[in-house]
């Protein structure tokens, strides 16, 4: 796959998520919280999202399954994963740099 249809395909996606993420969110807060706030900040932009982050581990996911037992280097580090471990090592590790909530 080229890189402007892998960009475009990635973009697409990205909006796509993210539409869905603000319904999902909206459709939950109107069966338990406050309606006219939530409607409020839907509308004016002020939902809160992760940014690229959930669409690239998705996409280093599925990168890592199409080979699941192919050695992957974690970062610097000095040791091998199996591919299908790699974004849980991935996930765990930023959840230490950032603190575990």
């Amino acid at each position: 796959m080229g890189t402007l249809k892998y960009m475009i395909i990635f973009f697409i996606n990205s909006i796509f998520i993210q539409i869905i993420y603000c319904f999902i969110l909206f459709i939950c807060y109107l069966l338990i919280n406050n309606k006219s706030v939530l409607a409020l900040n839907v509308v004016m932009g002020q939902v809160e999202n992760n940014g690229l982050w959930p669409i690239i581990m998705a996409e280093l996911t599925l990168l890592c399954m199409t080979n699941p037992e192919i050695p992957m280097r974690v970062f610097f580090f000095p040791c091998e994963v199996k591919a299908k471990f790699y974004p849980l090592v991935l996930f765990f590790l930023f959840m230490l740099l950032n603190g575990i909530p």
